[in-house]
């Protein structure tokens, strides 16, 4: 029984590292991917989507406004391909990820008496309640 706990442990680890490894490799392998926009040819529906400016290291390099608006522009193209990127994530993984969710869920279960079971079920619905995401799943990251 240890031994399955263990290994479900260590299967969600696994995939958390390997999706961030994942992630990383597609932001290197696809930064020439295309060129981005630069604030003149950006249609009016982006201006809203201007970056947040909260602690990123480049506006700690002191900038000029033009390298802030090629960068603001770089920062928008490549936020789109992450988020197609993580959907195609949850796509793939997620049905696997919850699996293992609710495999762990069962087994740790199972180890209990009935009325530990019924009190660790209404824990767990109130958990589920407050974290759910808009898709109805426990959010793996926050979606922005």
């Amino acid at each position: 029984m240890e031994n399955r706990v263990r290994l479900a442990t260590a299967a969600i680890l696994l995939l958390v590292f390997g999706s961030g490894a994942l992630v990383g490799m597609a932001l290197d392998g696809g930064a020439a991917a295309a060129p981005p926009a630069v604030a003149e040819d950006r249609p009016a529906s982006e201006e809203a989507e201007q970056p947040e400016r909260r602690g990123r290291i480049f506006d700690q390099v002191d900038l000029s406004a033009q390298q802030k608006t090629t960068i603001d522009s770089i920062v928008v193209f490549h936020r789109e391909r992450m988020r197609t990127l993580n959907d195609e994530f949850r796509e793939a993984y997620y049905p696997r990820f919850y699996g293992l969710i609710d495999e762990t869920r069962t087994l740790i279960k199972e180890e209990m008496t009935e009325e530990q079971a019924a009190t660790y079920d209404s824990l767990l619905a109130e958990f589920d309640r407050k974290n759910r995401s808009e898709e109805g799943r426990l959010p793996f990251r926050r979606r922005d």
